[in-house]
């Protein structure tokens, strides 16, 4: 019986096995304290290391041919670990080798000292984020373990700065950096006086709020307070008397009202307190509500439990994997917003986060698999827009006139903007034949509410009064919308009135910003253009940059560019191509293209309208049939009541008056005097 052929994927995993487990072997005969190597053996070692090195790449350009996506993302992980690894090796490997070029006298001192076989723990480098407030114990710390290490060269230190630089201190490192370069350049970054005790005083003056008794939330009050200080006194900055007062002031706001009131009572006299009177106070409070809790604990463990138990599972709050100090999600993370689509989308895959709602698991286990990229439709997040286009629809053929609940410029229609509605057509422009007239479109750059710029799908149309946006895309960007009360007036005398309005800055990426007052509709357009365009017969210039390079890939437009901005968008320059059917028009995004271009024949009408829905249609016709004729009076004596105060009531000098509802059509009470009278008199 021939053997079972095994898969690809096995095939790599067993190949990445034995890779591992030379490195494997590698590090335990350097941590191996018995038998420490020697420079031959050292030397031996890295020359393995850098075979595993050189076989880890073959490794992965193999894989790229062979595994599937999904596969790929896995292993390539498990590649990058292995790599990783490796390097580390490689610096203790050579780390290790110049030590043992030593004079033998302090090799002897060490070798002494090593015969204790005592093996200490591993000393973990300092992080440094950019917070102003860690950069003299993060500077401290290094210079202490790596700047003043004789035993280390410039490219070891080097390495050991960058592996120690997190988030915003990341970005100011180079590919040409040497190590003093970098170090002086943090040095003169971060190495601020002003900023630092700022920063110190930021944190003392806005602690966090203790709403009920807690020794831990009180201890942790007390030990950043006196860690602060003691940031600002080695800074040369004393309290003095005014700053006490102020601080016990912020403080004793922040605890909670039974700690306060304790405080209060501790006062005896009208003198201002003592700052070590107060901290004594908090250490004591502290100290006190710790061992009311232990008591509390240790009598509910000697009370009867019963058989069955209810649990409450409460997951830690997952920090920025960009700002690791930071708690705010990735999808709101400014440094994020600040990447291109590529970068985000590299990003989301090298920290394993989910395509569609950027948590922390695989896209399989997502609970929001329903969620659409609302620009292109498809299967990911919007931030990881890529630029595939997505399919359109069949357009329904359709050569209705003029309607005159139509406009140009918005689409009041809130169906998918693949679903093309038959029954209006308001043209702004059409497809007849084989020709399909181009819009100005453009990329546009749009500042979010957290301060990222989104990349939005913009259309300038210098027929436009005003500036839009559609109303999924100002709620994406999350800025504020102010009250508004005007209307939009189209074609036919067609109107849409207009509620909210946007406030938002646009940009180019680069000098060009503008603050733009948006009014929000429900949809501006539908998709631009109505279906993919064939570029293949024409010769578009490669070396200029493009305002939209997918101008001719269908996609919903964000927001238009009315004419307050439009024709200082524009430049003067211009190329004609095609026999002049095709014009490319310098503007501040790059050039946009318009024109007619050849493409396959279609009878679709695109439009630009602003349409009544027909429910509303209906409501108006049977209101115009109404006319003259008096609505049926209620017969609720409440209604009558009401009705009967809005039409009576009076206001003067402050003082109200109003009549009495008196109740009409009264019932007669039977006439009983004659038969009384006759019992009287028989």
């Amino acid at each position: 019986m021939a053997p079972k052929e095994l898969s690809e994927l096995t095939v790599f995993n067993r190949r990445k096995a034995h890779l591992l487990g030379q490195i494997t072997r590698i590090r335990n005969s350097l941590e191996n304290v018995d038998s420490p190597l020697n420079q031959v053996e050292i030397r031996t070692k890295l020359a393995s290391l850098s075979e595993v090195k050189a076989k880890i790449d073959k490794l992965r350009t193999e894989s790229y041919r062979v595994l599937s996506d999904e596969e790929l993302m896995d292993f390539e992980a498990s590649l990058d670990t292995m790599e990783v690894d490796a390097d580390n090796l490689e610096v203790s490997l050579n780390t290790l080798l110049e030590s043992s070029n030593v004079d033998t006298s302090e090799l002897s001192v060490k070798n002494d000292f090593a015969n204790y076989n005592v093996k200490l723990p591993s000393i973990n480098l300092p992080e440094f984020s950019g917070q102003y407030i860690d950069w003299l114990q993060f500077k401290s710390q290094f210079v202490s373990l790596i700047h003043d290490n004789a035993c280390l060269s410039d490219s070891q230190k080097l390495y050991y700065l960058h592996s120690a630089l997190k988030g915003h201190a990341k970005q100011l490192q180079t590919v040409n950096d040497s190590y003093s370069s970098l170090f002086e350049a943090l040095e003169g970054r971060y190495e601020n006086k002003r900023l630092i005790v700022n920063s110190h005083i930021a944190e003392l003056l806005n602690p966090n709020k203790i709403k009920f008794e807690s020794a831990f939330h009180l201890r942790s009050l007390i030990d950043s307070i006196q860690s602060h200080l003691r940031a600002l006194k080695q800074l040369e900055l004393e309290p003095n008397a005014l700053c006490e007062s102020m601080l016990i002031f912020v403080i004793t706001q922040r605890l909670d009202d039974e700690s306060r009131k304790q405080y209060d009572m501790e006062l005896h006299s009208n003198d201002l307190p003592k700052w070590d009177n107060f901290l004594d106070f908090l250490i004591k409070r502290s100290q006190a509500l710790e061992n009311v809790q232990r008591n509390s604990s240790l009598k509910n463990k000697n009370e009867y439990s019963p058989k069955f138990r209810s649990f409450v599972v409460k997951s830690d709050e997952k920090t920025c994997p960009l700002c690791p100090l930071e708690t705010h999600p990735i999808f709101k993370c400014k440094m994020f917003h600040e990447m291109s689509v590529q970068e985000r989308s590299n990003k989301v895959r090298s920290l394993n986060l989910c395509f569609i709602c950027l948590g922390h698991h695989l896209i399989k286990n997502c609970l929001k698999l329903n969620r659409k990229c609302r620009v292109c439709n498809a299967n990911h997040n919007s931030l990881c827009k890529t630029s595939v286009p997505r399919p359109i629809s069949e357009p329904h053929q359709n050569r209705n006139l003029l309607s005159p609940q139509s406009s140009s410029g918005v689409i009041y229609d809130p169906s998918p903007a693949t679903v093309i509605n038959p029954q209006t057509a308001t043209c702004l422009y059409n497809e007849v034949g084989e020709k399909s007239i181009l819009l100005s479109t453009a990329k546009v750059k749009v500042q979010s509410a957290t301060g990222g710029w989104l990349v939005m799908n913009a259309i300038l149309d210098s027929g436009s009064q005003k500036c839009l946006c559609s109303l999924e895309a100002s709620n994406f960007l999350g800025l504020e919308k102010y009250s508004m009360n005007s209307t939009i007036v189209g074609l036919n005398g067609a109107c849409i009135s207009v509620r909210k309005r946007i406030s938002a800055e646009i940009s180019n990426g680069s000098s060009f910003k503008r603050k733009l007052n948006f009014l929000i509709v429900p949809k501006i357009t539908g998709c631009v253009p109505t279906q993919p365009l064939d570029l293949t017969k024409i010769k578009l210039p490669q070396n200029i940059r493009y305002a939209d390079a997918e101008f001719n890939i269908p996609k919903r437009i964000d927001i238009l560019l009315g004419g307050e901005i439009f024709y200082e968008l524009l430049k003067s320059k211009q190329i004609k191509l095609h026999d002049n059917s095709i014009i490319l028009h310098d503007s501040v995004f790059g050039y946009i293209v318009t024109g007619s271009i050849q493409n396959e024949p279609s009878n679709y009408y695109f439009c630009n309208f602003i349409q009544d829905q027909i429910d509303r249609n209906l409501t108006k016709f049977w209101d115009l049939e109404a006319i003259g004729i008096k609505a049926e009076s209620s017969c609720d004596p409440d209604d009558q009541a009401m009705q009967h105060f809005k039409s009576s009531v009076r206001f003067n000098s402050g003082r109200y008056e109003v009549g009495f509802p008196w109740k009409g059509h009264t019932q007669e009470l039977n006439d009983n005097f004659s038969v009384a009278e006759n019992v009287l008199n028989p």
